[in-house]
């Protein structure tokens, strides 16, 4: 039995045919400490990459601010420089060394490039030469790893035999070593039967953010509470709680999403709430600080903790985007933000508050 994803990609590329911006109440004691306000710094077009366009599904950036970018579906790693001026691509899909059968992930370690793919880890260097590759005994497939330099990494995967969504921190060949969060698929798709394949639009369900942390750290939390949780080897322990009312999501934005479902039949199964996620991106700095994007009635935006868990501000993102929806980074002191559309893509860049290079 095998739990296929690629529908879900179409959502998260384009998003929903409606457009989403609504705003959540902030708390008047709670004043903005200041914006992010991204630049574009690359953009590409459906008519200059024609028929093969299918959008950026993440970033990394290395040392020199040099961008990799990888696509959906040809897994091309296009590398760019800080401007947005495409210098070369490299590796794409086959079978040959230094292709890759489903890429999910990517890091830049010092003049190296790390790429996760369902099969294997592979090395290259960052002229975009393949070195090796560490083949896995058996296929992993998850979503937007965080990887450390060695090549262990943490995602979150759909366990088709056990009906669950998992978060799970795996080693370098791919192995489970602890499972950090886990919910029942059933939880949200009720109709789906065990044995059976299935696809799902799940952009609106429980989602877990993840990143590493300049220690060494793994800080993770589920989107619907405000819990930053730290693994750092044995088990997860609280980090930061806080209290977050979640926003109810418009009937005028639900409405077309239960049309929509109603017309949907399995093998594909769309979930639709009747409120928004709390916890959307969760981001760690050079410096240690943590950057939690929150939508709640309390506040919305992106709340910074210090090291020592101290609330540093609230920072408004002044954007055209929908930053719920975009993929967020940070790298170097800049926070960047991958956007997709359906015929174009735009990758922002923002200088953090109080960076000091």
């Amino acid at each position: 039995m095998k739990a296929l994803k690629a529908i879900i990609s179409v959502f998260v590329i384009f998003g929903s045919s409606v457009g989403i911006h609504p705003k959540g109440l902030l708390n008047p004691s709670r004043e903005k400490a200041g914006a992010i306000i991204p630049k574009v710094i690359l953009e590409r077009t459906r008519s200059e990459e024609g028929e093969s366009y299918v959008g950026i599904r993440d970033i990394t950036v290395d040392e020199s601010s040099s961008i990799y970018a990888f696509d959906y579906i040809n897994y091309h790693i296009k590398k760019y420089d800080k401007e947005g001026k495409l210098l070369f691509t490299f590796a794409g899909t086959g079978e040959e060394e230094g292709k890759f059968f489903h890429l999910t992930g990517i890091r830049a370690v010092k003049d190296s490039i790390l790429a996760v793919d369902s099969i294997g880890l592979s090395l290259f260097d960052n002229s975009g030469k393949f070195l090796k590759k560490r083949p896995y005994a058996q296929e992993v497939l998850v979503d937007h790893p965080a990887i450390f330099s060695d090549g262990r990494f943490v995602g979150s995967q759909i366990l088709a035999d056990e009906m669950v969504t998992a978060l799970i921190y795996r080693s370098a060949d791919g192995k489970e070593l602890c499972r950090l969060a886990s919910y029942e698929i059933s939880e949200f798709f009720p109709g789906i039967q065990k044995g059976e394949d299935f696809f799902l639009d799940n952009t609106y369900a429980r989602a877990y953010s993840y990143t590493i942390s300049p220690d060494g750290d793994i800080l993770w939390a589920s989107s619907d509470v405000l819990q930053i949780n730290k693994f750092g080897g044995e088990e997860s322990s609280l980090l930061i709680e806080e209290a977050a009312t979640a926003v109810p999501f418009p009937d005028e934005l639900r409405k077309p999403l239960l049309e929509r479902q109603a017309r949907t039949k399995p093998p594909l199964f769309a979930y639709v709430p009747d409120r928004y996620q709390i916890v959307h991106h969760l981001l760690c700095g050079s410096e240690g600080d943590v950057w939690v994007y929150v939508k709640s009635r309390e506040q919305t935006g992106f709340l910074r903790y210090s090291k020592e868990k101290k609330l540093k501000g609230v920072y408004a993102v002044k954007a055209d985007f929908d930053v719920m929806k975009a993929i967020v980074r940070i790298f170097n002191g800049q926070m960047y933000f991958v956007v997709n559309e359906r015929d174009r893509v735009k990758v922002y860049s923002a200088e953090l508050p109080g960076h000091t290079p």
